[in-house]
């Protein structure tokens, strides 16, 4: 069964965030649901472009007031 977790980031620097993210996605099982909120669409724009380049895909994004929520699902992980 699918699990769904949530990453809140704070104001820390942007490729730090990106790193978390990155770790986050790697612990993830295929078909887990990461749901990413964030303040900067910045760092929105360079979380769409690591996602797109890999296995992983965002199925939802919204924005909520000053923050936006992008829902990404872990793909399957190549051998």
């Amino acid at each position: 069964m699918p699990h769904e977790q949530e990453l809140a980031f704070s104001d820390a620097l942007p490729f730090v965030n990106l790193l978390k993210l990155k770790n986050r996605l790697a612990c993830l099982k295929p078909g887990d649901l990461l749901e990413v909120v964030l303040s900067d669409e910045e760092t929105v724009d360079d979380l769409e472009k690591i996602v797109n380049r890999s296995e992983d895909r965002i199925i939802k994004k919204t924005k909520e007031g000053d923050l936006i929520r992008v829902s990404i699902v872990k793909g399957v992980t190549k051998p």
